[in-house]
């Protein structure tokens, strides 16, 4: 669980502006169940954790859903991967090994990006997440750059 935290923590430099209403109806779907955990981060406290982290000032919401629950990880996964097609996001990154399937969506124009959408299952965690605010997509190539 905590290496799905720190992937979809990573991935904060990237943002949005409008929240994508088929995540948060998944999100309060799964919020009461047993073995999920959600959580919703606001621009404020964003401000307080990443007042160092260029590109972090843009980001308005960040909303995660995990789990280590198989039947629900494989739930979850799957209609989060259908909500980001639905959207018609572009896969970003897309990375499936025997232990490890994670896929970065983005939302966009050619310019700036508005929602990124990360989809992981890693170490019997499931998880997804998304960040909503505002990068441009320079920002994006230089960090992926500078991750790989």
């Amino acid at each position: 669980m905590k290496r799905i935290i720190f992937l979809m923590l990573m991935a904060l430099p990237f943002s949005a502006m409008a929240q994508i209403p088929g995540f948060t109806k998944l999100m309060a779907e799964y919020e009461n169940r047993d073995n999920v955990t959600v959580i919703n981060i606001d621009k404020n406290l964003i401000a307080m954790m990443g007042a160092d982290v260029d590109g972090i000032e843009n980001v308005e919401l960040i909303e995660f859903i995990m789990t280590e629950d198989n039947g629900l990880g494989e739930e979850i996964i799957a209609k989060t991967h259908k909500i980001a097609k639905k959207q018609k996001a572009q896969v970003l990154v897309n990375h499936a090994s025997t232990e490890d399937d994670i896929t970065l969506y983005t939302l966009g124009g050619e310019e700036e990006i508005t929602h990124i959408i990360l989809v992981i299952c890693a170490e019997g965690s499931y998880g997804a997440a998304v960040i909503t605010g505002n990068i441009a997509v320079e920002d994006i190539k230089n960090l992926i750059h500078v991750q790989m």
